[in-house]
């Protein structure tokens, strides 16, 4: 589905599975499960997700969560007003929520409160002309609305602020690859440990092409310990 093609005459709905694996030391382990339902029209956007871990990762570090963003659309841009996650993992529940106004962050809370000093410094100018991770999704995932692997993202997710930029493309027959890269801004932390939930520094985005239809098949997401890997099981 492209978005930027579509007419916006009515409210449009788009749901997507999503199986979430992890490779960890050459070893592949599947880890949950992700659904979304997206509504749009011409002017606003919802999206609603939920995640789950598995049976055999419940054992190690259970994690379950429920999100919504609720968004403005201008010109094919997608602006976020208000974004909401909570979650819960290792039997503890956390939950973060932002307000933004032209883009720009006007109050986030997490609760409970992490320790900025522990963090690198997020100053109020870092905040402007941003959008949340999960919105960041809604461009990547589609080819068209991605300008063809040519945008910057400006992400904040209520803890941590980053850019991710492309990189590379290489185009086959078949299938479309964009890299991205993770640019720190701030919030990350100054002392870093051993941690295979660490942002990714790298994520490659595979299209696949199937009668001149550009699609997304998955998505690589590739930090220094451990790779997740997000594949699309149903679109409807």
């Amino acid at each position: 589905m492209v978005l930027l093609k579509s007419s916006f005459a009515d409210t449009y709905d788009l749901k997507k599975d999503y199986r979430l694996s992890i490779d960890l030391l050459g070893i592949n382990l599947e880890i949950g499960t992700i659904d979304t339902y997206l509504e749009f029209n011409e002017t606003d956007y919802k999206l609603n997700f939920n995640i789950k871990s598995n049976t055999l990762i419940d054992v190690v570090s259970k994690i379950s969560g429920y999100g919504e963003i609720l968004g403005k659309i201008d010109d094919g841009s997608f602006m976020p007003v208000s974004y909401i996650y909570s979650y819960k993992r290792k039997n503890k529940n956390k939950k973060t929520e932002i307000s933004f106004k032209n883009s720009s962050v006007i109050k986030s809370i997490t609760t409970p409160a992490f320790d900025k000093f522990k963090l690198t410094p997020i100053k109020s100018e870092m905040l402007n002309d941003v959008i949340d991770p999960v919105t960041s999704l809604i461009y990547i995932e589609d080819y068209e609305l991605s300008n063809q692997c040519n945008r910057k993202y400006k992400i904040f997710d209520g803890k941590r602020r980053y850019n991710l930029s492309y990189v590379d493309k290489k185009i086959n027959d078949n299938e479309i690859i964009c890299s991205l890269e993770l640019s720190e801004i701030g919030g990350f932390k100054k002392i870093i440990k051993k941690d295979i939930f660490e942002p990714a520094r790298r994520i490659d985005v595979y299209y696949k092409i199937i009668k001149n239809i550009i699609s997304i098949d998955k998505i690589i997401a590739k930090g220094q310990y451990s790779e997740l890997i997000i594949e699309v099981l149903i679109k409807s």
